[in-house]
């Protein structure tokens, strides 16, 4: 179509514009009627050498438009030498046999094999000579968390490379980083935490191995644990496409108390099983919803915690106190407390009752756990209250000890007074 002398028509000019990729400009009576491509290419200017109806049909030649451009013979050559699409012919295509795939996936394995064998060979003659990834040192380093690059090396950077927490401390005995300050745990031996009581029996038995039911309880400890919350876990779970194989939650996980009694025709739950008063009915409840634990295994732990648990005896020596003819009531447990008339640093001192009745007009701290006698809501307890790891794991805290407390004071390493 953009040889001079062509018959044809537009139709044939915009499918030549697009082919060769020239942009074509059509002249009518001098003046520019269409044009076609993109104007980035390369110009050609034509003009139709008849005056028919430029919509209808074809016309009769393209003649260049000399007064705006001038095609050499080299041009035509160019165009000449544009390769032409394939001629069809009746000629029978040959037919792609099984023999013919046989030997295709023969070559293919055989040529597999052959670069196999030159990697075996190279690796041996260059051991450790092929490196998994380019190592590039870590130069810029402002914004560089929004764009990370694989083949920076960033764990030979000492400013993230901190080693194996293996290093222990001068003081404490706590295992930390090498570059860690001294003391940076435990404020250069001024925070002191109590020792660790030893199990009681029978969950050390269990736990150590000692047990014959040691295998039963480690495979299901997580059952074991939850016949005896104190809480819930709650959360705000996402779910993905109506599946989802692993448990994924959005913000934060939070811990939930009900009342003390269950309210009439409902079932205790949680902490109300503790004060049903029998200790048949209390091993039922506690099995209903874990069918493969053992129901004598759950009363020996369930004894076992009202016997040590601290907070279990308060409460219920707490509900024994309260009148008979008091319907409602509320108990308090406490987030920071200490002895009257005792010094703030005896604040871990386990000779004080967590628990109490509350009493008119008693003024609440905002991380006190206030809980109701009889009430159908739930209340969240706050992270920063000492006990609440200890109602959510009571076998992991089964003597019910603190957990962290913004009010740990700090203590005199040479007096071992508070200061």
């Amino acid at each position: 179509m953009l040889k001079f002398n062509t018959y044809g028509g537009l139709c044939e000019l915009v499918a030549a514009g697009q082919l060769f990729l020239v942009f074509i400009e059509v002249y009518l009576d001098g003046e520019l009627h269409e044009k076609f491509g993109s104007e980035r290419n390369p110009v050609k200017k034509y003009r139709f050498s008849s005056m028919q109806n430029l919509s209808n049909g074809h016309f009769d030649v393209y003649l260049p438009y000399e007064d705006e451009l001038t095609i050499s013979s080299n041009t035509d050559d160019q165009f000449d030498n544009i390769p032409s699409s394939p001629k069809h012919t009746n000629k029978r295509r040959k037919r792609f046999t099984n023999n013919i795939r046989k030997n295709s996936l023969y070559n293919l394995l055989l040529n597999i094999s052959s670069k196999i064998k030159k990697f075996i060979k190279y690796e041996q003659n260059n051991p450790g000579g092929r490196s998994e990834r380019g190592i590039l040192p870590w130069k810029i380093k402002d914004f560089s968390g929004m764009k990370y690059e694989s083949e920076i090396a960033y764990e030979t950077d000492k400013t993230v490379s901190l080693g194996t927490m293996s290093h222990k401390c001068v003081y404490c005995d706590a295992f930390k980083f090498k570059e860690a300050a001294p003391g940076m745990y435990c404020s250069a031996n001024k925070v002191q935490l109590p020792s660790f009581l030893p199990l009681p029996e029978p969950l050390y038995s269990l736990i150590m191995g000692f047990h014959p039911d040691h295998k039963n309880v480690m495979d299901r400890i997580r059952k074991y644990n939850n016949c005896f919350q104190m809480t819930s876990f709650g959360a705000k779970q996402i779910i993905e496409d109506l599946f989802m194989p692993t448990f994924k939650v959005k913000d934060q996980v939070y811990h939930l108390i009900g009342s003390l009694q269950a309210l009439p025709q409902q079932n205790p739950q949680f902490l109300q099983i503790y004060f049903v008063g029998d200790d048949e009915r209390e091993t039922r409840l506690r099995c209903n919803h874990f069918v493969d634990v053992k129901q004598s295994l759950v009363k020996q732990l369930e004894a076992m915690l009202h016997h040590n648990n601290p907070y279990i005896k308060d409460l219920k020596t707490t509900i024994e106190r309260v009148p008979q003819n008091s319907k409602n009531f509320e108990i308090i447990i406490h987030a920071d407390r200490k002895p009257d008339n005792a010094h703030r640093g005896r604040y871990n001192a386990p000779t004080t009752s967590e628990v109490s009745l509350v009493i008119v007009g008693q003024q609440f701290e905002e991380r006190d756990i206030v809980l109701q006698s009889h009430d159908n809501k739930l209340q969240g307890i706050s992270e920063l209250h000492r006990s609440y790891d200890t109602f959510q794991y009571p076998l992991l805290f089964c003597h019910g000890e603190n957990g962290y407390s913004i009010n740990i004071f700090l203590i005199d390493p040479k007096t071992k007074l508070p200061l």
